[in-house]
């Protein structure tokens, strides 16, 4: 079991060097392994208290993010974004309208006041 964790981490460490992040959609498969349901098994356990202090380290040296709801949530509202300047030319999210259920201003609110606390992942703040 040891040695499928490692061979797994090998590939998420990868990935992080190639792509510059660990924000892995959970269908995602690298070279045959499932990175994807793996990361969120890893997530799962570190939850449960039984991920070893050791491996949450390793992946927290990657930037893990430990919940993936914030992460394809957080990816889905940059997307929408990004749609949005696509469309206007620029990004006032202030009083809009709800859009594809998402309300980009209470988001964008809240993404800022993490930016404040320092809680922000580099990921996000770029």
């Amino acid at each position: 079991m040891s040695n499928q964790w490692e061979n797994s981490y090998k590939l998420l460490f990868k990935f992080y060097e190639r792509e510059g992040h660990c924000n892995i959609p959970n269908n995602h498969v690298e070279y045959g392994t499932k990175l994807g349901d793996w990361l969120n098994n890893q997530r799962k356990l570190k939850k449960k208290g039984k991920l070893y202090a050791e491996r949450v380290m390793r992946l927290n040296k990657l930037s893990v993010v430990w919940e993936s709801y914030a992460v394809d949530q957080s990816e889905s509202n940059y997307e929408l974004l990004c749609k949005i300047y696509e469309n206007e030319g620029y990004i006032n999210v202030r009083k809009r309208p709800v859009e594809d259920e998402t309300n980009l201003d209470m988001w964008s609110v809240n993404e800022r006041k993490s930016k404040k606390k320092g809680s922000i992942d580099d990921i996000r703040k770029e």
